[in-house]
């Protein structure tokens, strides 16, 4: 017992109203996807060997009193697509020079650089990787107020020619490469390996031009996974372009 004794014989009763304690209702999951609720928050996720749509990855839902048990933004989790083989993969290096290129020697700067290149492990181990060179920005003598900074593009390309299904999830459950997923670890492989050379040794790509050296003052790159059309790139994979099919409804119906 706590608190005071009340003095008298005046008593008063009042009725409980027992009631359910409001809860979350289950997201709704079109197909295989995955959220387990923590703490009111919960983030879509798809079994391995399936992707979710891009711009939907690391997505939170969340549902609680927070939010008068109500799913916020949406009910409905994003819907796990199967992962299909691109069509190539590529890598784009940029590389700038500490100080611009003349003008009148870019085009002996770009053969130097071309024959460098061709000599890339990329173009030694796979015979399908293909290359492209573009040099932009130079100084002009004659218009010294113009002087741009020389940058260098690098884009290594290797496609993937088999047909079929990579099969992720057949290859996680099993460790089963299957072909057409062989061919694009490869192809990734010599890809990176590549990089990991150049970045190692940019001096290859110093040029000299009229017996002044210019040295590599920065290097970045970037790579890309190519799917066909219909489908988009997600990481090293593609997904299905899943479309929302707009319905027209009269308002009289919603009243």
């Amino acid at each position: 017992m706590y608190g005071k004794a009340c003095p008298g014989n005046s008593t008063e009763v009042t009725p409980c109203f027992m009631r359910e304690c409001p809860e979350c209702e289950a997201p709704i999951i079109d197909g295989i996807g995955q959220c387990d609720l923590h703490d009111d928050l919960c983030e879509a996720s798809c079994p391995l060997g399936y992707i979710l749509p891009r711009g939907q990855q690391k997505q939170t839902f969340q549902c609680g009193q927070s939010t008068n048990f109500t799913w916020n933004p949406f009910q409905r989790l994003p819907i796990c697509s199967p992962s299909f083989r691109p069509e190539s993969y590529s890598v784009t290096m940029m590389i700038e020079y500490a100080s611009p290129l003349p003008c009148s020697g870019v085009a002996m700067a770009i053969e130097e650089v071309t024959t460098v290149v061709k000599g890339l492990r990329c173009s030694k181990e796979s015979a399908s990787c293909s290359t492209d060179v573009k040099l932009s920005g130079c100084a002009d003598a004659r218009r010294k107020r113009e002087t741009r900074s020389t940058s260098l593009g690098i884009v290594l390309s290797i496609p993937l020619s088999l047909t079929g299904d990579f099969n992720l999830p057949l290859y996680y459950e099993t460790g089963k490469v299957t072909d057409t997923l062989l061919e694009a670890m490869t192809a990734l492989n010599v890809l990176e390996s590549t990089v990991r050379d150049v970045k190692s040794d940019l001096h290859v790509f110093s040029v000299t031009i009229d017996m002044v050296k210019y040295n590599v003052a920065n290097f970045t790159v970037s790579a890309h996974t190519h799917c066909g059309a219909g489908f988009v790139p997600v990481e090293a994979v593609c997904g299905k372009l899943l479309c929302l099919i707009k319905r027209t409804v009269t308002i009289s119906s919603l009243l």
